[in-house]
This record gives C-alpha cells, sequence and structure tokens, in this order.
C-alpha cells in the first residue's frame, strides 16, 4: 500500500514538475524576446540618430563651405566654359577648397564631389585628375539629384567605394547648374556608435551587389566577410573598426556557431538579433539592414556586444527551476507524513532529505534532533551521529540557540510555517547569513508531531543587498554631482527629481523644485506644446538633443543644450523623462562674436567684402519690398601707392583708418560701410524716396573730404575717388556694384588727368 502510494505522489510529482518547468521555460523565451527586440529598437534608433547627425553636419558643411557664392560663380563659370578654359577654372576651385577639404576628410568625410547638370563629373577633391566621366549609369544618386533638382541623401555603392551621401543642387540666378556630393564612410558612423554602446561594428555588403556596381578596381578595396558567404566588407572599414571591445580572435569564435542561424533572416532584409552562448557568457549580435538610395538592402550593420541581461535570464531560470524542485519535494515529504509505519516513513525521509541539496532537519516537539540530512551536518560543522538525540543548545551558540528555540515555539503554537534569518558563527572564526524556514508535520492524528526545518544560505544575497544599496548610494552622488543640471519629470509635467546642480542653476531649493510643475521653475517657448520632449517622447521619440532658450524664475534668459530620455519603471512603462540641461550661454555669445569677427575688417571695423555682400543682400531685398530709393557708393583712395612708397605702410594703414572715419561722419548708422580690399570701399543706402540723390551724397562726400583736408592733421592729403549709383529696377546687386565701379574708376581717371595736366603747368 505505501509502496503504491509513494508510486502514486512520484507521478503526480513528475507531473506537476514538468508543467512548472514547460511554463518557467516559456516566460524565459518570451523575457529573453522582449529584451532582444527592446535592445534592437535601441539600436535601430541610434544608427538613425548618427546618421540625422552627420546629415546636419554635411548639410551645414556644404551650405557653409562647398555652396558658398564665390564657388557656385565658378562653378557657374565651368559650366559654360570648355577645354582649357574649364581646366584653368577646375584648378581654381581646387586650390580654393582645398584647406577645407584637408580640415574635414580627417574626421569625417571621405570625398566632396561637382558634376554638371547632365551628370558629367566636374572635379573630385579627392581625385582631382579624375574628371569628365558620365556618373547618371553608375549613380542614380546624381542622376536623380540633377534630372529632379532634388537634394538627395542616403546610402550607395559607387564605382570605387560605398560611402553616406549628401548629393545638394547648385543654383544660380534662378538656374541649374548641377550639384554637389559630400559622403562620409562607414568607419567613421561605427566610430560614433562606439561612443554609445562599447561594441564591434561592422558592414558587410552583398557580393552581387559590389560586383555589378564596382570597377575591377575598386573590387580590391574590399574582401569577403568572415561572418556569411556571399558578403564582403571594405578594407578600409576592418583597419579602422575596431574599438578594442571584443578581439577579432573571440569574434570568429562568435562567428562560427552564428553562421547556420543567420542565412536565411538576411535573405529576408529585416532587422534582427541573434544571441550565442560561449564559455559561459552570452554575446548580442544585431543585424540592421542598410537601404540603398534606390529602396533595395545592401547589406547589414552588425554590432557585437557581450551581454550580462541575457546570462542574468537563464540564471534565474535555472534558479527558479531550483526552487520549484525544492518546493515539490518538500510538499511531496509533507505528504507522506501520514504513513502509518513510523520507520518506513523516516527511511524515506532519510533518502528524501538526502536528495536536498539544502540543509534539512526534523525535530519533535521538545526540540530533540530526529532526522537531518548530510547538507544539514555539513552546515553544523559536526558528524550526523552527534546530531541526533541533541538539543540545538547543545549544536550551535547560546544566543542563536534561544532565538530558534523561540521560533519552534512558534511553529507548534501556530501550526503554521515560520522564517526568519539567523547569524551563525564558527569556531575558526568565519560566519554565514541563513533564512531558516519551519513548519510543523503532523502524526495521522492531525496533531503536531514536530518540526522540519530547513534553511538556505543568503550570505551572498545578503552582500549583494549591500553591495546595492551602496551602487544606490553612489548614484545619488553620481546623480547630485553632474556637471549638468539634471531633474526627472513625470508624465503630468510635475517635477520627481532634480539634482544639485538644477537647483545652483535655477537659483532654487531641492524643496522648492520638486513636486512642482517643470514649465513653472525653468520654463521655455516649447513648455506646454507640442514640441515639449515629454510630448515628443510619448509619441515615440527615444532621446531627443536640442538647443532651446529657457528662463529663470527671475526672468533671465539661458541658451541651454537639453538632452531628454525615457524614464521607465520597473516593468518597462514609461512614467517619466530625464532632462539634462548644459548652459550654453557663453558659447552662443562667443559663436556671435566670431560671426561678427567673419564679417568685419579689422583695421577700419568696417564690414569686409563677405560681409558686405551678405548684408547688401539683405538690404536690397528689404528695400524693395518698402519701395524705397537705394543707392551704391564706390569710393578709393587715390594716393594710397604714394603714401605707402613714401611714408610707410603704418601711414598708409592711418590713411585707410581717416577714409573710413570720413565714411563714417558722412553716412547714417544704418548704411552698410565697408572696406571691400586694399583701398576700395563701397556703401550701400536705402531711404525713403527722395530724400536723398546722388548728388547730395556727392556733396557730403567733397565737403567732409575737404574738412578733413582743411584741419590738416595728417602727413598726406586726402584723395578720395567715388561713383554713385541710383538702383534701378530689375538690377541685382552684381550689376549695381559694376556700374558702381565704373564710375568710380572714370573719377579716379579724371583725378589722374587733372593732376597731370597741373604739373605740366607748374613745370
Amino acid at each position: 500500500m505505501i509502496r503504491k502510494k509513494i508510486l502514486l505522489y512520484l507521478l503526480v510529482f513528475l507531473c506537476i514538475e514538468g508543467g512548472l518547468f514547460t511554463l518557467l521555460f516559456w516566460g524565459k523565451q518570451r523575457a529573453e524576446q522582449r529584451y532582444v527586440e527592446s535592445v534592437l529598437i535601441h539600436h535601430q534608433g541610434e544608427y538613425d540618430a548618427n546618421l540625422a547627425s552627420f546629415a546636419r553636419l554635411a548639410r551645414f558643411t556644404a551650405q557653409e563651405i562647398f555652396m558658398r557664392p564665390e564657388v557656385v560663380a565658378i562653378f557657374a563659370q565651368a559650366a559654360k566654359a570648355n577645354g582649357q578654359e574649364r581646366d584653368r577654372l577646375r584648378q581654381a576651385m581646387y586650390t580654393r577648397l582645398l584647406p577645407s577639404y584637408d580640415n574635414l576628410t580627417q574626421e569625417y568625410f571621405r570625398q566632396v564631389h561637382y558634376h554638371f547638370a547632365d551628370g558629367t563629373s566636374f572635379l573630385r577633391m579627392h581625385l582631382p585628375e579624375r574628371f569628365a566621366d558620365d556618373l547618371f549609369a553608375s549613380r542614380p544618386s546624381v542622376r536623380i539629384a540633377n534630372t529632379e533638382k532634388r537634394q538627395v541623401e542616403g546610402f550607395e555603392v559607387g564605382r570605387d567605394y560605398h560611402a553616406f551621401r549628401h548629393i545638394f543642387p547648385l543654383q544660380k540666378e534662378g538656374n541649374h547648374l548641377g550639384t554637389v556630393e559630400v559622403s562620409e564612410p562607414f568607419f567613421v558612423i561605427s566610430k560614433a556608435l562606439r561612443q554609445i554602446y562599447r561594441e564591434e561594428y561592422f558592414l558587410i555588403l552583398k557580393e552581387s551587389l559590389l560586383q555589378e556596381s564596382l570597377t575591377p578596381q575598386g573590387l580590391k578595396n574590399y574582401v569577403a566577410s568572415s561572418l556569411v558567404a556571399g558578403y564582403l566588407q571594405e578594407n578600409a572599414d576592418l583597419a579602422g573598426a575596431s574599438g578594442g571591445y571584443l578581439d577579432s580572435d573571440l569574434i570568429a569564435r562568435i562567428n562560427k556557431p552564428l553562421r547556420a542561424k543567420i542565412s536565411g533572416k538576411l535573405e529576408a532584409g529585416k532587422p534582427f538579433a541573434q544571441s550565442v552562448l560561449l564559455d559561459g557568457q552570452d554575446y548580442l549580435v544585431i543585424f540592421l539592414p542598410v537601404v540603398e538610395i534606390g529602396g533595395q538592402v545592401a547589406g547589414f550593420l552588425v554590432s557585437y556586444g557581450g551581454d550580462l541581461p541575457l546570462t542574468s535570464l537563464r540564471h534565474g531560470y535555472l534558479l527558479a527551476q531550483l526552487l520549484v524542485t525544492l518546493l515539490l519535494v518538500l510538499l511531496f515529504a509533507l505528504h507522506l507524513r501520514d504513513t502509518r509505519k513510523i520507520d518506513g516513513q523516516l527511511g524515506f525521509q532519510r533518502q528524501l532529505l538526502e536528495g536536498i541539496p539544502l540543509p534539512i532537519c526534523l525535530k519533535d516537539r521538545a526540540g530533540i534532533m530526529l532526522s537531518c540530512n548530510q547538507a544539514f551536518a555539513e552546515m553544523s560543522r559536526l558528524p550526523r551521529e552527534k546530531i541526533i538525540g541533541q538539543l540545538n543548545a547543545s549544536l550551535i551558540d547560546p544566543q542563536v540557540a534561544e532565538q530558534q528555540q523561540a521560533l519552534d515555539k512558534k511553529v507548534i503554537d501556530s501550526g503554521k510555517k515560520q522564517q526568519e534569518e539567523v547569524h551563525i558563527s564558527y569556531p575558526d572564526g568565519s560566519s554565514r547569513d541563513l533564512l531558516v524556514v519551519k513548519a510543523p508535520f503532523v502524526d495521522e492524528d492531525g496533531r503536531v508531531a514536530g518540526i522540519i526545518g530547513s534553511s538556505v544560505d543568503i550570505t551572498g544575497q545578503k552582500k549583494y543587498a549591500a553591495e546595492l544599496q551602496q551602487a544606490h548610494a553612489e548614484l545619488d552622488q553620481i546623480f547630485n554631482t553632474a556637471a549638468n543640471g539634471m531633474r526627472v519629470v513625470d508624465l503630468s509635467d510635475r517635477v520627481i527629481r532634480a539634482n544639485q546642480t538644477f537647483c545652483a542653476l535655477v537659483g532654487l531649493t531641492e524643496q522648492e523644485v520638486v513636486g512642482r510643475k517643470c514649465y513653472e521653475t525653468f520654463s521655455g517657448p516649447a513648455c506646454q506644446t507640442e514640441r515639449c520632449p515629454r510630448a515628443r517622447i510619448m509619441q515615440g521619440a527615444l532621446r531627443l538633443e536640442v538647443e532651446a532658450v529657457k528662463y529663470l524664475p527671475s526672468g533671465r534668459k539661458l541658451d541651454c543644450l537639453v538632452t531628454s530620455t525615457p524614464y521607465y519603471g520597473a516593468n518597462g512603462q514609461l512614467i517619466g523623462i530625464i532632462e539634462d540641461f548644459k548652459d550654453i550661454t557663453h558659447y552662443k555669445e562667443l559663436e556671435q562674436r566670431l560671426r561678427e569677427i567673419a564679417i568685419t575688417d579689422e583695421l577700419t571695423g568696417l564690414f569686409n567684402r563677405r560681409g558686405f555682400l551678405t548684408l547688401a543682400e539683405k538690404q536690397l531685398g528689404n528695400g524693395l519690398r518698402a519701395e524705397h530709393d537705394m543707392f551704391l557708393i564706390f569710393a578709393d583712395l587715390d594716393n594710397m601707392k604714394e603714401i605707402n612708397d613714401t611714408l610707410g605702410h603704418e601711414t598708409g594703414d592711418l590713411a585707410l583708418a581717416t577714409a573710413a572715419a570720413i565714411l563714417r561722419t558722412t553716412f547714417r548708422q544704418a548704411d552698410i560701410l565697408a572696406r571691400l580690399g586694399g583701398d576700395e570701399f563701397a556703401v550701400f543706402i536705402s531711404c525713403k524716396p527722395g530724400t536723398d540723390s546722388e548728388q547730395a551724397i556727392v556733396s557730403r562726400l567733397e565737403a567732409n573730404i575737404a574738412q578733413e583736408n582743411r584741419d590738416g592733421k595728417r602727413p598726406f592729403p586726402v584723395a578720395i575717388s567715388f561713383g554713385v549709383v541710383r538702383f534701378n529696377e530689375g538690377e541685382t546687386l552684381g550689376q549695381l556694384m559694376i556700374r558702381a565701379d565704373v564710375l568710380m574708376y572714370d573719377s579716379k581717371l579724371r583725378s589722374k588727368l587733372s593732376k597731370n595736366e597741373e604739373r605740366a603747368k607748374q613745370g
């Protein structure tokens, strides 16, 4: 009968054990899948964000350097020229752009390439000797940008290399001239990604695509991928890709089991991740498709990284399996206690106890040890024969024994399971922390016959808890001593945490910040709008980094670099955002100062040629809308060479400064005054109709020049030739400058002839 009952219990045990193990395994698989999906989303977001950052940098660089008006002017002339004249313009353009190009290619870009509207290559900055080839057949991006006359950006394989390309249309006076291309290689992208994730990055490209697009010489720049057949990698990527986080031998070992798992997934052309278990360590390999401008998948961005969370999930599953097994074994033991024959029951209990790795003991109501397993004997550091028949007081420290007797009494009085933590010290000075669990067992009449006790060594867990508490303290210290102001805002815009740097930034205490709405203590134009970081993150944004104007409670304005990221709870639910504020007011002021320096002539304090062209063009547009009269004056010092040759260049600089002072005296502060270069000056005037004229301007200038010469404070006479023209409807600024320049040179010629006649009369 007892044997049949044992077999029945064993069958039930195995069924329950199998069901629970199945549920645990399913839960583990689901947890791993959700985790991998979240990692994949984060990697895709960072990859897209990096591409967007480089696109912004390319647009800024193209506008500020490679699409400047003087560069476009040379390109426009070259579009109309041919032969030697076109070669001369190509060389002039190359010489002008080379310093900027060299600086950019050291860190960011691979090449800059100009193409005419018909797809003909005009200038490759990286290969200036190669030009005049037709790119429409091999470069869809160039064809689209020129035929549709729009900006084109994306990944593309060229004749010799692949790159992330940015192609911008070039126009002059409304006419499409062609395009300029700025591109960056993959190893620049991977370098930026490694600053976010400490992983190894590679770009594998389809061999069929490369063979179709690359020249035989270009194919020599690629080698077969060590990961999967049918894909190639660029030599330059392999040379500059490693960050030293995983060595090449380890990556080769990861690739070996990875190959068989990914071939079908690569054909699908979608993002995916694959984990590899190697030497007890999980590695996660991410595959993100790289799509060409034409829409086809060209290859994959592959990242390798060690992954501790996956290892923790697996270990957690194993621990859960162990605990379930222990629980079922304990339940199994308790169900057998109603066996009529105590000897048979105790025999079974001994076998059961020996099969459990946890220390287990049995005591009667008086606290005398009836039985224990080997694990309990090892924990007590006594042989089993010296344990059986003894009380706690004779086995362990009296204080601990008294604590255990009190726990035994609770179990017997309540008839329920009890537990508590116990610290045990050994004679050799070592000690352990245990979680002691005790439960009653009853006789056949249902009365409490004794106690079954088990213990779990929680020394490591307590140590981990202490370390975790220390880590929290350290994180709090790092949070409060961070160089930038940081705050955490919930989904109702209420501040739930702020560091000391943020409180110092806004001039409030932590109590005055926490609990209030975020826009009450540090507001800005985007607050309570759709542009608010909290609103954008709730709509799906993963990370935002913007420059924003913020206002302190005092009303003072700050320019800040604001970084906003989602703040998730323990269950992965979005509960708010984390905002990081860096005060960049000083940098913005410095940037404004540098901008002013870039358009100002250092000697005279007037605008330089760049400043004049920029502001005069803007003033011309404003004047046309306001229907103002507009005048342009070109002026030139007549005796500049004579002053430099006879009185020295310092006096020449004084003459230029004197001319600038006369112009400031003659014209209004609203007029645009500039030194175009050397001894040439220009003034652009916009005024209400009828308030000024060419003759009035000439009279004022001549009067102020005469007054300067009458004062006689300079070791030279001031002689200025100038031409004054009125703007005619339909003219451009360039045409106006040509007319003024012609009149000025006519004036200079007349002045020179007049001086020669006077000298002839005197001679």
